[in-house]
Order: C-alpha cells, then sequence, then structure tokens
C-alpha cells in the first residue's frame, strides 16, 4: 500500500513537470516564429507586392515598429507618396537615429512628390541633423528648392505678361437705366481692341466699343455671357468670357398683406427685385405693427396689433438713387383668418402640397374649398394639394369654421411658375490653365434650383456645382459633351446636352511676332551679348567700326589737306592697326577663360556624379531625385544654359552680393544626389 502510494505520488509529481517543459517549448516556438525582426527580413526577401502585404500584417499586430513603417513607407515611395510619407512620418520617431535620419530623408522625397517643397526641405534637415552624412543631399535640395522657386517666379512673370480677359463679371446694369463700363485686359503689347465672338448676342440695347467700352441701356432683364475677343498692338489675340446681369427695374413684389387679428402675433413678409441692399420704411401701420429688416434684402411687416382696423400701408424700399414703393391695404379683425394671404409658388406640370395656417384663438378649425377647383384639392386640416396645369396667378377661395357655428371665407393667391428650362444654346468657352467660374443659365422653375451632371465628364479640374456654375480650372484641351440635369422645389426637372470648348492657352508665340527685320536685329542684339551677360565697358571698343570716333563736321573735303596730313594719317592708320591687335588679343583671353570656367564645371559635375556612382559601402544603387539644371557643357554655349543662366541672374539680383557668386555656381552646376538610401532595416 505505501509503495503504490509512493508511486501515484511520484506521477503526481511528475505530470506538471513534463507541463511545463511543453508550454516553455510552445512558447518559445510561438515567441521564435512571431518574432518581428524575422518577419521584416522574410518580407525584404518578397517581391513588392507580397512583401507590401506582409508588412502591413506586421504593423497590425506590432503598430509601433519603427523600421517596419520604414520599409513599407519605401516601399511605396513611389506608388503612393501620401501613405508612403505617413509611414515615414511614424519611423522618424525611432530611437535610433540612423533609422530616423533615412527615414527623415525619405520622407523629403515623399513630399517633394507631392510638391510639398518647403516640407520636404524641412525633412531633409532634419535628416542631416541626425546624421552629418546626409548634409551633401541636404544643400542639393535647398538648391532644387531655389531652381524650383525661380522657375515658379518666371512662370508667374510670364503668365502676368500674357494676353488675356480675366473670367470675371462685370458691374450690374439695370433695365431702361443708362450703363457704362469696361471690359478689363491684362498683359500684351498695348493697344488693345475688343470684339463679340460671331455668336455672342450682347444684350438688348448694349454696345461694345473697339476699346472695350460696352455702353447703352439695357431693356430686358437676363444674365448673359459675353465670348469676347481681344487682339493687342502686335497681333497676339486671347478670348475670356465675360458675365453681365441685367437686373429687373427695382419692383416690390410681395402682391398683398394677409389679414391681421387683433391681440394675436402677426408677421408679414416683404420681397423686391432689382436692389442690393435697401433700406425699407412703412407709413401707416396700426398700433401695435413696425417693419423691420430681414435676410437677403427682405424685410417683414411684424407685431401684435392692439385693435381691429383697416389701414393704407405705404411701403418703400429704398438705395440710392434707385427705389420702389408700393402701398397695401391691411385689415385687422377681431376673430380668426388664414396666416397668408400668397401662398408658396408652385410650379405647372408639378405636384404641389401646402398647409395653411390660421391667425386667431386656439380653437377646432375646419378647411375646406368655397367653390370647385379643377386640379386642387383642400383638406379639412388646411393642407391644400394638386397639380396646376398651366402657369400664372391661380385664386384659391377657402372657407374657415369653428364649432360654435362661426365661418369665414378668404380668397388666397398661389404662383405658378413655368417649369424650368435650361437657357444654353452655344458651346461653353473656356480656357486652358484659366480660373472658370461660368454660371448656367435657366429660367422657370420654383427656386431652390439644383443642378447636376446626368450623362458624360467634364474637362479634368472642372466641376459642376449645384448652384449651377462651373468651376475649377483644367490643363485638357478639346470638345467636351455633357448632359446637365435641374430640378426645382417641387421636382419639376430637365436636362439638355451641352458642348462646352476648352482651347488652348495663348502661350504668347504670337506676341513674339514682329515686323519684317525686327526679330532678325534682335538676334544680332542678343549675339553681342555673350553667354547672356551685357557687354562690360572694356568691351565696347571692341564693338565699334573704323571712323566711329569721327565727330560731326571731321569729314574731310576736297582740298583741305595740308603738308604733313599723309604722314599723320599712317600714323593714324598704323595705331588704329594696334588697337585692333589689342582687342583681338583681348577677346581670345576672354574666350579662353570662358572655355576653362566650362571645363571646370564640367569637371566639377563628373566628380559630383562619380560620387554619387561610388555612393556609401553596402548600400543599393540610389534613385533619380529632384533634379537641378544640367552641367555647362565645353565647347559651344547650349542656349538652354543660357537661358538657365540668364533667369539665375535674375533671381540673385534679389541676394546680397557677397552670396551671388557661390549660388549661381551651386545653382547651374550642382547635380542633386537625393534619393532612398541604405538597405531596408
Amino acid at each position: 500500500m505505501i509503495s503504490a502510494q509512493n508511486t501515484m505520488s511520484g506521477v503526481r509529481r511528475t505530470i506538471p513537470i513534463a507541463l511545463h517543459v511543453l508550454l516553455f517549448v510552445m512558447t518559445f516556438a510561438a515567441l521564435h516564429a512571431a518574432d518581428p525582426w524575422d518577419r521584416l527580413t522574410t518580407a525584404a526577401n518578397r517581391p513588392p507586392a507580397e512583401a507590401e502585404k506582409e508588412l502591413n500584417a506586421l504593423l497590425l499586430e506590432n503598430p509601433t515598429f519603427h523600421a517596419a513603417h520604414y520599409d513599407l513607407g519605401t516601399l511605396i515611395l513611389k506608388k503612393d507618396p501620401e501613405a508612403a510619407a505617413a509611414h515615414l512620418l511614424a519611423a522618424t520617431m525611432s530611437p535610433n537615429r540612423d533609422l530616423a535620419a533615412d527615414a527623415y530623408h525619405n520622407l523629403a522625397l515623399a513630399r517633394w512628390s507631392q510638391g510639398r517643397l518647403e516640407d520636404a526641405l524641412a525633412a531633409e534637415v532634419r535628416a542631416a541633423d541626425l546624421n552629418p552624412e546626409l548634409a551633401p543631399q541636404r544643400d542639393q535640395m535647398r538648391k532644387a528648392v531655389l531652381v524650383r522657386k525661380d522657375d515658379a517666379r518666371l512662370k508667374a512673370e510670364e503668365e502676368a505678361r500674357r494676353l488675356k480677359i480675366p473670367n470675371a463679371d462685370l458691374p450690374p446694369a439695370f433695365v431702361n437705366e443708362p450703363y457704362d463700363a469696361h471690359v478689363a485686359a491684362r498683359g500684351g503689347a498695348g493697344g488693345n481692341r475688343f470684339s463679340a465672338d460671331a455668336k455672342t448676342v450682347l444684350p438688348k440695347g448694349l454696345e461694345l466699343d473697339p476699346d472695350g467700352r460696352l455702353h447703352g441701356t439695357p431693356s430686358e432683364a437676363k444674365r448673359h455671357q459675353l465670348a469676347l475677343q481681344i487682339t493687342d498692338s502686335t497681333g497676339a489675340t486671347a478670348t475670356g468670357t465675360i458675365g453681365l446681369e441685367v437686373r429687373p427695374p427695382p419692383m416690390i413684389t410681395t402682391e398683398a398683406l394677409p389679414e391681421a387679428v387683433a391681440g394675436q402675433p402677426y408677421r408679414a413678409e416683404l420681397a423686391q427685385n432689382g436692389l442690393a441692399t435697401p433700406r425699407w420704411t412703412a407709413d401707416g401701420l396700426p398700433e401695435g405693427l413696425s417693419i423691420e429688416e430681414g435676410p437677403a434684402a427682405t424685410s417683414a411687416i411684424v407685431g401684435t396689433p392692439l385693435a381691429p382696423t383697416a389701414a393704407r400701408i405705404a411701403v418703400s424700399a429704398l438705395e440710392d438713387p434707385r427705389r420702389a414703393d408700393r402701398a397695401y391695404d391691411l385689415i385687422v379683425g377681431d376673430a380668426f383668418a388664414p396666416d397668408v394671404a400668397v401662398l408658396p409658388p408652385a410650379t405647372a406640370w408639378a405636384p404641389y402640397t401646402h398647409r395653411v395656417g390660421v391667425r386667431g384663438p386656439a380653437l377646432d378649425y375646419r378647411w375646406e374649398l368655397s367653390s370647385r377647383m379643377e386640379s386642387m384639392a383642400m383638406a379639412s386640416d388646411g393642407t391644400l394639394t394638386g397639380t396646376p396645369e398651366k402657369a400664372g396667378t391661380m385664386r384659391v377661395p377657402v372657407r374657415i369654421s369653428v364649432p360654435d357655428g362661426r365661418t369665414r371665407t378668404a380668397q388666397l393667391s398661389l404662383p405658378v411658375n413655368p417649369p424650368p428650362v435650361i437657357e444654353e444654346k452655344d458651346p461653353i468657352q473656356l480656357t486652358q490653365g484659366s480660373p472658370a467660374e461660368r454660371p448656367l443659365s435657366a429660367s422657370g422653375g420654383t427656386p431652390p434650383l439644383a443642378w447636376s451632371l446626368a450623362n458624360g465628364e467634364l474637362p479634368a479640374g472642372i466641376r459642376l456645382d449645384p448652384d449651377g456654375a462651373l468651376r475649377g480650372a483644367t490643363a485638357a484641351t478639346g470638345d467636351y459633351e455633357i448632359t446637365v440635369a435641374l430640378k426645382d422645389r417641387w421636382d419639376a426637372g430637365t436636362q439638355q446636352k451641352l458642348k462646352i470648348t476648352v482651347a488652348q492657352a495663348n502661350d504668347g508665340a504670337k506676341q513674339d511676332q514682329q515686323q519684317p527685320g525686327k526679330k532678325d536685329d534682335q538676334k544680332k542684339d542678343d549675339q553681342k551679348k555673350p553667354d547672356g551677360q551685357d557687354q562690360k565697358p572694356g568691351d565696347q571698343d571692341q564693338a565699334k567700326k573704323p571712323g566711329d570716333d569721327k565727330k560731326p563736321g571731321d569729314e574731310s573735303k576736297p582740298g583741305d589737306s595740308k603738308p604733313g596730313d599723309e604722314a599723320k594719317d599712317q600714323q593714324d592708320a598704323k595705331a588704329k592697326q594696334d588697337q585692333q591687335a589689342k582687342d583681338q588679343a583681348n577677346q581670345q583671353a576672354r574666350d579662353q577663360q570662358r572655355k576653362d570656367q566650362a571645363a571646370k564645371a564640367a569637371k566639377a559635375a563628373k566628380d559630383a556624379k562619380d560620387q554619387k556612382d561610388a555612393g556609401k559601402p553596402g548600400e543599393k544603387p540610389k534613385d533619380q531625385a529632384p533634379s537641378d539644371p544640367a552641367p555647362v557643357a565645353q565647347g559651344k554655349p547650349d542656349p538652354a544654359q543660357e537661358h538657365a543662366q540668364a533667369a539665375t541672374a535674375r533671381w540673385l539680383e534679389t541676394l546680397p552680393i557677397e552670396n551671388r557668386a557661390a549660388l549661381r555656381d551651386q545653382l547651374l552646376h550642382g547635380q542633386s544626389q537625393t534619393a532612398p538610401r541604405g538597405k531596408p532595416w
């Protein structure tokens, strides 16, 4: 018995030991298999697609694994710079200075790809702070940023010089009022002459003069898009679209005021057309009522009338020098009445619904039509429904009753608008690279109107906003066909096909057209200035021709020669020959100096390239990075290099003199070495 007990006890002691050993082995194997550094190494040796998938999975399990963020960001740097930047930014938090430095360096490349030059330079500066070996890349990115900025400045200057008509709106015009405005133009050589496109119809009553003056007295309220052309004194041309809104004469549009009830709150909205920010007044209001300013140039009569009455009210909207006036009859009763006299507008052939309220004490009011209507019906709670069959103003007779037997009748007005119509007949003209703000024209419908694109594709960079305006800018050119849709408040809608023509930007080539001989003369002048530089004072002698030193009146005349003049002439001729020989020697010395400078620059560029190809021990080849201007070649000056020199000279003029020489050499001859560096971590 004792032996059996000892045996069982031994078994009990053995089982826990075996389990511990097994658990230890399994845990060690699991930890070893899940080691993130091993998985990182495995991912680095896989094809890019598999490596990206593995690194994403690794980061899901280890979100703060900086090396994995670095490898993934570097892997997708060219494919997705924005996502790469997010991973590289996470990698910059690594406590390992080398890893953080390389992450900042590649982050700079991602920012550069995104066009964020200042952010790219800031990241490269941070990389060099962590690892001084990256200082050359930092300096080269600085040069690249400077070159990009100078290039952007030159493009801006060129754009400012280019002849164009800015797409904008002229000041609004008013029906039956004299109008006078000038179309603006930018750039060009001056002497501009304006004309309307053959398909453009000017507003009735207005004329366009060749100097861009648009004047006259418009007779029709409408928004116009005027396609105009401008030609300057050199023959360069440009086109543009100008918006002009002809507003109706000022008018208060509210037809009638609803009946008020003594002792009950009252509000009656007032609307107008033709005034932007009017000041409202009202004379003859019953006691307890006043007029107040409302939003969007509207107003309202508000308050609580104190006693029943009948009043004649004169309402005015003033905006010097224009004004609008209208008179109303206002009844203040002692019982109850509809809360509106004019219902919200409807649209012809579109379903309509509106519930009318009652102004009066809290009672159980019952509504009905006091006479039959073909297309409309009214429920007992005051909800009016139906489909108006034509545009115009409908009269809606109603009867209101209360349980004590009292009734009253009223007649409401229902404005019915025509269905919406898109009024775009001609192709819509846009210009490549120019900001677009082109509202589409429509009439009819009940606001708010909502526009949308039903079919087709707009030029890249152009959008159609719900308010019906084409906005944006596109680098594309050509013709585009789209279908636009328009719906109003009651879902009355329409569609129309439109053609959009994007004209090529005027690149200024026409502006370079000159009179015969003028361009050749300019070339000759340029040839007198080698390397894009002006002649120095000491070079002027070489440009002179024999006889240039003579003054008016020095010409010899027959019989003017004196004894000894022949010897003097020979002496002068010899002196001129000596001077010409001296000038020729100076010119040869200057030519040789330029050749030496070009050779020196080419050698510096070659040394930089050799340094780039050499790289660091153990590194992979580096990718091409932001490029700077190419080094100067030996021999005949390259026209592109001369242009770069001239552009750089203009930029360098803004810097302190002591910095210009070094920066010029760096900008024109430096080679950027910025590229992803190092092996995967």
